[in-house]
């Protein structure tokens, strides 16, 4: 689509793309991204695990070949209707972004998503934002807490 060409498109039209085209192309994406994991994890290959060249290409075979699989076997077939042009485009961009965050990460793929709970991408076990906190941890971040407002109020009663 040329993108001028959007300044012309009533609204009902642009919505109609982002939901259809979008969401199709979203949904290839987020579903390729679990599958990879899925696999990658099921053959023992965690990116906790990752230290040397090979085990990060091992990884990245792992994750990418069940995603080039399915966007194969989807291709020719109208599995999804007018959406699976859609599909496949999210699939493949899945294994491109894969591919370029495992080749800037030291061959981990950092991302991660989580979807109504259900980690759709990434491992989702460690790292930050990961949603692993320890009693520990909130204990400590509320003692810090307590201690910046004390500072904060002796501040401004000086």
């Amino acid at each position: 689509m040329d993108f001028s060409e959007l300044k012309r498109l009533p609204l009902g039209d642009a919505v109609n793309a982002v939901v259809s085209e979008g969401g199709a192309t979203v949904g290839g994406f987020i579903g390729a991204g679990a599958l990879g994991r899925r696999f990658q994890a099921a053959l023992g290959s965690t990116d906790s695990a990752i230290v040397t060249t090979m085990d990060g290409l091992k990884a990245a075979a792992y994750n990418n070949g069940p995603k080039i699989a399915a966007w194969y076997i989807l291709r020719g077939k109208n599995l999804f209707g007018g959406a699976t042009p859609d599909v496949e485009k999210g699939i493949v961009t899945n294994v491109a972004f894969d591919l370029l965050m495992r080749a800037l990460n030291k061959g981990v793929n950092p991302a991660t998503a989580t979807i109504f709970g259900y980690q759709a991408m990434g491992e989702g076990n460690s790292g930050a934002g990961s949603g692993n906190v320890s009693a520990t941890d909130v204990q400590a971040l509320i003692q810090k807490n307590a201690a910046l407002e004390a500072e904060v109020g002796r501040l401004r009663g000086a």
